[in-house]
């Protein structure tokens, strides 16, 4: 999360089953999952992948996500920000992935409250330094230490409380850099190399989801030319399709090609340019994937600003669809899943942040699009806890917990078109 889109401060094995959280398309509840609506059932990604896959679109209706029965979910989640920084910021973790005194430990309690607000899936920030533990890393706090908290959390997650984890690289920066925030594009020194160990961990976990890239942002050049570096990349600084990047720039074609050939068939998430807001040229430049049907999805990065500041829905909507830009409706032509990564409403004021949100919600879930707010922790913004010891709801934490209960009991109607918006009650 960082301006224009936010503000922001290893693998165990499953058989994938994960929860069966969130409304779907034409199915209740958190909690109910089931197969209907767009895509419905699937035979699952290259013949047998235990795990989440991406089940395409037809007639102009976005791809959905599927469980490995077939079942059509909706993710609904949360972002556990501190992970990316607390090599470099907080020093090493107990048992969990945050101290004590830092961003909220992802504990058993703390799952336990997401799941009575409804939620089934959890972002966890990566900083791809501490998991390589180079440039200058402690070992107590990089490498297999770092490694290590992840995989527990990732384990408590999938197995023992059966929601999803999507794993976000997050902080990244090239050469001898240590990454003290968001880098804006991946780069060539090091990111292929964590994806290639990231990947190889958790293949075998297919409630694992991996985000490529939080935030792809180029300075200059139009939106093709910066969709060309974003799948591209560049052998050298300022040089092949990235000269509005002064570093090596891994593209994301090479990033998945990197998570396939250590043969993980987990779903891949990419955000597009702009902070991940911008999805218009998106399916022209996506990468393609050796799985068949491909096993990717978009991640959309969506806050009160992009919305327009405004609490009126179909504005709203209007500002979002659309086949350029923000660019919803040319993701869902082209029949893949959008998940967006992060969301939630600092920018505006907090009545039309009160307004707008919910009936954004709806609107995603009547498409069948996930969402996952930022963040769980506190002393962040936007923030979803007042505490982190009782889990009480504070900062936009009131809207989300309220807006989830209600969809709980509703019946979520699909969309037949990406400016539908609902009338569920819940906006």
């Amino acid at each position: 999360m960082l301006a224009a889109g936010g503000c922001k401060s290893t693998g165990g094995s499953t058989d994938g089953g994960g929860a069966q959280g969130g409304s779907s398309a034409g199915t209740t509840g958190a909690g109910g999952g089931g197969s209907t609506g767009a895509g419905g059932g699937s035979a699952g990604v290259s013949g047998s992948f235990a795990g989440l896959h991406a089940v395409q679109g037809t007639n102009g209706r976005g791809g959905k996500i599927a469980d490995k029965n077939g079942n059509v979910i909706v993710l609904h989640g949360a972002d556990e920000s501190g992970t990316e920084n607390y090599c470099t910021t907080w020093g090493p973790p107990p048992i969990v992935i945050s101290p004590q005194g830092g961003p909220s430990p992802l504990t058993q309690d703390s799952l336990t409250a997401m799941k009575s607000w409804g939620l089934n899936t959890v972002r966890i920030p990566l900083n791809e330094d501490c998991w390589l533990g180079i440039n200058g890393v402690d070992a107590s706090v990089g490498g297999a230490n770092y490694q290590a908290p992840i995989l527990a959390a990732v384990n408590l997650i999938t197995q023992t409380n059966g929601m999803y984890a999507i794993l976000d690289l997050h902080w990244s920066a090239p050469g001898t850099t240590l990454p003290t925030g968001q880098g804006t594009m991946p780069d060539l020194d090091h990111t292929v190399a964590f994806w290639q160990q990231v990947a190889t961990a958790y293949k075998d976990n297919g409630s694992v989801i991996f985000d490529l890239f939080n935030e792809p942002v180029m300075s200059s050049g139009t939106n093709d030319q910066q969709f060309a570096c974003w799948k591209n990349g560049s052998t050298t600084g300022g040089g092949g399709d990235c000269p509005m990047v002064n570093f090596s720039v891994a593209g994301m074609q090479q990033l998945l090609t990197a998570v396939r050939g250590a043969g993980a068939k987990n779903l891949v998430m990419m955000g597009g340019i702009g902070y991940a807001s911008q999805l218009g040229l998106w399916p022209t430049y996506v990468p393609a994937d050796t799985l068949s049907p491909p096993n990717i999805a978009a991640s959309w990065h969506v806050y009160d600003d992009q919305g327009g500041c405004t609490a009126d829905g179909t504005t709203t909507v209007a500002t979002l669809c659309g086949t350029s830009g923000l660019g919803g409706q040319a993701v869902m032509n082209a029949g893949y899943p959008i998940v967006v990564g992060e969301t939630g409403y600092y920018s505006c004021s907090a009545s039309v942040g009160q307004a707008w949100w919910p009936l954004f919600l709806s609107w995603a879930d009547a498409q069948g699009i996930g969402f996952v707010a930022w963040s769980w922790s506190d002393g962040n913004n936007p923030q979803l806890l007042a505490n982190t010891a009782t889990f009480d709801p504070g900062g936009i934490g009131p809207t989300y917990k309220q807006y989830l209960q209600c969809i709980a009991g509703k019946t979520v109607t699909s969309a037949t078109s990406c400016t539908f918006v609902p009338s569920t009650g819940c906006e």
